[in-house]
């Protein structure tokens, strides 16, 4: 019976979440990627808006941080449904799928039923922002690819566990088209099972290593085949320049750490929560518990899949955690978007591992073990029911859509592009509206983003900038317009 509590209240949280996804707001980054599957669905090439970045006129731009593996998929279902929002986000929900389908299988066999639900349900303790501007919660429906690359490394290291190294190697690949910092878990999960191999003699370790390789080098080669193909020699060299500048230009000296650090510090902090926090120390309670209970006791030979698997859960525990650390004392980037995925597997793997072992035999007849794993029950099923209710009342998520949707058709009855001011380009307004970016250097209607305020201001409401505004034409938390000073460039740089 505790069992099938817990199974709904996990099915409803994940329904009730991905039926949200539908009609949420769009966020800045994600608008700026639906520019670039736009482009692709049109023929313009694998490139952004133009102004952003000011990228080059060539097929392909160095500057996309997600890959198209997630691209690719988006820029399909754009071209079929004529840049309909809502099949845009059902195909970013199968990536979800995906993630959750490899959870349940993964720690079903190292733990059974209940570390499956559980893992699946550790999902719903990272916090959820709302409305989330930055993807620092759970969205499982916005166009970013490090959602779609934690899934598609969950399933390599399902196929591991099952020794189909080709089909593992493949999907590590097209993760590395998803987002190319997850080449750090990917290396150390290749490493970690050549060591398996060497130690287990499966089928060798050089065979296997032969097998993921050549699974990785599938897609990998495929995509830079056909750049070279469009861009010539010539071109493809200058490309390959541009994108090694981009990825330099994307870590911070040691000398500018004490910038950043701070900024990660907090960042972390938000997306951890106090069951998050209690599930992580009843798990390390158990596995203590566990060893104590060990000690003296002739120990049973483990199934060979499990083992496989416990390997798996390890390398991949591993590399993010080397991910996260990278994203900490080396990255530029302020928002915590790149240490989701680490926190995200800290609660799966968290909630998987103590359930796998609360519910083994020797645990269920230690008392302290017992009362362990029925806390760690309670937690996870309070804190699901929680985020359920705070997730189904939340609708600033669709007030959000709402108010960028009206801005965007005063935009298309009024004016033929949507105003710029420096970085700002407002791609949310561009998508919605489908009008180009507006160029003149002198503009006298201003449109001012929530993210812009967030990060500019401290306050995620764009009516902060109703000061420097002369007439109002629409005001809402989500974006502003109005009538402005003509400015030359960005008023609050």
């Amino acid at each position: 019976m505790s069992y099938v509590v817990l199974l709904l209240a996990v099915t409803l949280w994940g329904v009730i979440l991905c039926a949200k996804q539908l009609t949420y707001g769009l966020e800045f980054d994600e608008s700026y990627l639906l520019g670039v599957a736009s482009n692709l669905a049109s023929g313009v090439g694998y490139v952004d808006d133009g102004v952003t970045f000011l990228s080059i006129s060539e097929p392909f731009s160095p500057v996309i941080s997600t890959g198209p593996a997630v691209l690719i998929p988006v820029s399909l279902t754009w071209w079929i449904f004529d840049g309909d929002l809502i099949p845009v986000r059902i195909t970013m929900l199968i990536f979800f799928g995906i993630l959750v389908y490899s959870i349940w299988r993964l720690f079903g066999k190292l733990g059974g039923r209940w570390a499956s639900l559980a893992a699946v349900g550790g999902l719903a303790l990272v916090p959820t922002v709302a409305p989330d501007l930055q993807n620092t919660s759970l969205m499982p429906g916005r166009v970013v690819g490090e959602l779609p690359a934690l899934a598609l490394l969950l399933l390599a290291g399902l196929l591991l566990s099952k020794h189909q190294y080709f089909w593992s190697g493949l999907c590590l690949g097209l993760m590395l088209l998803s987002k190319l910092t997850f080449g750090i878990p990917a290396v150390v999960l290749i490493a970690a099972f050549f060591v398996f191999e060497v130690l287990n003699r499966h089928i060798g370790p050089w065979r296997y290593l032969l097998r993921i390789l050549c699974g990785v080098a599938v897609p990998l080669v495929t995509f830079e085949l056909i750049k070279a193909v469009a861009l010539g020699q010539s071109g493809y060299i200058r490309h390959v320049t541009a994108v090694r500048e981009f990825l330099d230009g994307q870590d911070a000296s040691w000398r500018q750490l004490y910038i950043f650090i701070d900024e990660h510090f907090e960042g972390t902090l938000q997306l951890l929560s106090l069951s998050l926090v209690t599930v992580v120390v009843i798990m390390i309670a158990l596995s203590w518990r566990r060893t104590r209970l060990s000690m003296g006791s002739s120990q049973n030979e483990r199934d060979a899949r499990d083992h496989a698997t416990g390997w798996v859960i390890a390398a991949v525990s591993l590399g993010l955690a080397m991910m996260f650390l990278w994203w900490f004392f080396r990255s530029q980037q302020y928002s915590a978007r790149p240490a989701l995925p680490t926190v995200l597997w800290l609660a799966i793997a968290s909630c998987g591992v103590a359930f796998s072992i609360g519910t083994q035999d020797r645990s269920r007849s230690d008392r302290f073990s017992v009362a362990l794993t029925f806390t760690l029950y309670a937690v996870l099923l309070v804190s699901i029911v929680g985020r359920t209710i705070q997730i189904g009342i939340d609708e600033s998520g669709s007030r959000m859509l709402a108010e960028q949707r009206a801005a965007a058709l005063w935009l298309q009855e009024n004016r033929q592009g949507v105003p710029t001011d420096g970085y700002w380009t407002n791609p949310e307004l561009l998508i919605l509206s489908g009008l180009p970016p507006d160029k003149a250097p002198l503009q006298d209607v201003a449109a001012y983003s929530a993210i812009r305020a967030l990060n500019k201001k401290g306050v995620a409401d764009a009516q902060i900038y109703n000061e420097l505004c002369l007439n109002m034409i629409l005001i809402s938390e989500s974006v502003t317009l109005c009538k402005a000073f003509p400015s030359w460039g960005p008023i609050d740089e």
